[in-house]
């Protein structure tokens, strides 16, 4: 029931961002915290949108719609901000945060994170390691 309200929220929250003068509502930036919260629980696509009971390819067309890209660019985006904050602040190897934030391979997360970033991820930690 709590999915379905959630769903229909959704929906009208993205509805009106068809207007660029329209800010998000606050029941759309609740969505996105809760996309951000659950970044690992979700493997894929089709657990998000089953989520907030939505068929896969309805909730792509949506999320793509409000955001301009896809989910699942939007999650590989989110982990790979997450990862810059543990490459800064953690002295967890690169494989550790890879396995950590559900990249299934060091070398498919440090792929990922060098197309988003212009980094490897050992690279970026040199860069911006805290001191």
């Amino acid at each position: 029931w709590l999915r379905s309200v959630v769903a229909q929220i959704f929906l009208a929250s993205v509805e009106a961002l068809t207007e660029p003068s329209v800010r998000p509502s606050p029941e759309t930036e609740r969505i996105f915290g809760e996309v951000e919260a659950r970044l690992l629980e979700w493997p894929h696509v089709a657990a998000v949108a089953e989520f907030f009971a939505m068929e896969p390819s309805y909730f792509q067309r949506l999320f793509k719609k409000a955001t301009g890209m896809s989910p699942w660019n939007y999650i590989l985006r989110a982990r790979c901000r997450h990862a810059c904050d543990q490459l800064r602040h953690s002295p967890s190897s690169v494989t550790s945060i890879a396995y950590d934030l559900g990249f299934s391979s060091s070398q498919h997360f440090s792929t990922v994170f060098r197309r988003l970033t212009g980094h490897t991820p050992g690279e970026f930690r040199r860069l911006h390691h805290a001191t």
